[in-house]
């Protein structure tokens, strides 16, 4: 609001501030109060709706790998000694393996590995096929986001202004639309609280467009894990 008439923002001018609160339903509110010296005339803001925009947050990802994805090490489990039968090959055995290994038999073939029944590896059954990726290499993402307006806004409010602070003692009332109105004061007036109310509340509507998944997961490297069950 200005101290002058028709809202005056020029040189002499004193502006106030009277700003209702956020998420303001319009029910009576009184801001503060302001003497006659500085309610000349007061300005009151479009009611329009917000455009259409964008509420953008971030989408979380955790780690380099899909979810639910393992990580592995392999390492050589020859022990380097000689094996009483030259043609065997002596290995950790059961008994001494660390908590979280295991004996396995690896392949990096790129097609479909089939673990090897048990009279092949000496009556061990390594039945337990897992599938692991040497590199993984992850570029999707969702395409930007955007809304379009399908219906226009159309919204109308009665504001009505008051001397006391509990919206008795009217001072004007004013429909506004998409243009900001001003009115004068009366002489000698002063502010005290402000209400509104809708006399047309048709917000619109938008249509969200976007979010498509682009990119791929990229899988290298394969290697098949042939392994006993755990604790053999």
């Amino acid at each position: 609001m200005s101290s002058g008439w028709m809202c005056d923002d020029g040189p002499g001018a004193t502006l106030t501030p009277y700003d209702a609160p956020a998420g303001w339903d319009g029910s009576c509110v009184a801001p503060g109060a302001v003497g006659a010296e500085a309610f000349g005339s007061f300005r009151i803001a479009p009611a329009a709706a917000r455009p259409c925009e964008v509420v953008a947050s971030p989408v979380p990802r955790d780690g380099d790998v899909p979810a639910g994805g393992r990580v592995v090490v392999a390492c050589d489990a020859n022990r380097g000694t000689t094996c009483p039968n030259r043609a065997h090959l002596c290995v950790v055995g059961a008994a001494e393996m660390l908590p979280g290994w295991r004996r396995c038999l690896l392949s990096e073939e790129d097609e479909d590995v089939e673990c090897p029944p048990g009279e092949e590896t000496l009556g061990l059954h390594f039945s337990e096929k897992l599938t692991f990726w040497g590199e993984v290499e992850d570029s999707r993402a969702c395409s930007p986001c955007s809304c379009t307006e399908t219906a226009p806004s159309t919204c109308e409010a009665l504001v009505s202004t008051f001397e006391d602070a509990a919206c008795g003692d009217l001072i004007d009332a004013a429909a506004v639309a998409q243009n900001a109105v001003c009115h004068d004061a009366g002489p000698g007036l002063t502010l005290g609280s402000v209400r509104a109310e809708w006399w047309v509340d048709a917000p619109g509507s938008c249509a969200p467009s976007g979010r498509e998944l682009v990119g791929e997961l990229s899988l290298r490297k394969k290697v098949t894990a042939c392994c006993l069950p755990e604790g053999t």
